[in-house]
Parts: C-alpha cells; structure tokens; sequence
C-alpha cells in the first residue's frame, strides 16, 4: 500500500511539472507569472497535507475545485496532477481514510 502510495505521489509531482511546462509555453497565456502560481498553490497544499495527514484527503478535494475554478489561467491543466495526489493520500496507510481500530 505504501508503494502505491508514493507511485501515485510521484506520478503527480511528474504531471504538475509537465503542466506547469505546458502553461509556460502556451502561446496564448500571456505572463509567466501563472505556472509560477499553480506551482506556489500546489506546493501550498502539499505540505500542509504532508503536515497535517489527517485532512489529506480533503485537501486533495479542495485542490480540485481551485484548479477547476482556475481554469482561465491554466487550472485544468493541473487537474490530473491533482488527481494523482488524491490518489496518493488515499492509498497512505497513516491518511485520514484508514481507521485507527481496524
């Protein structure tokens, strides 16, 4: 479980670099400003989930529905690097999903 874990945690830094990439080069996004950004609220987000374990998950979700609201600047484009770090949290045996008794 805990190698699915950090797979799906990998795999989502690796997609938050190739959509940060991809709003950089984007002809139409007229700053570079904007990956700098979605790299600021993503890194945000992860190291309070990797403080706080237990709100992962939710935080995860919440992340969700800033990149969709976000989209204008690039946010979908992060949306399946977010995706994966849900994924990640999920599967972390000490997360909020697991139970404490069982």
């Amino acid at each position: 479980m805990r190698r699915a874990s950090r797979t799906a945690t990998w795999i989502g830094w690796l997609l938050l670099v190739v959509g940060l990439f991809a709003i950089a080069i984007n002809p139409s996004v007229p700053s570079l400003w904007y990956p700098i950004l979605w790299l600021g609220i993503m890194a945000s987000a992860r190291g309070t989930s990797m403080l706080v374990s237990r709100v992962a998950v939710a935080i995860d979700l919440a992340l969700i529905v800033v990149c969709f609201v976000g989209f204008e600047i690039g946010g979908l484009i992060v949306v399946p690097s977010a995706a994966a770090f849900l994924v990640g949290d999920a599967l972390r045996p000490d997360g909020a999903t697991h139970s404490r008794f069982g």
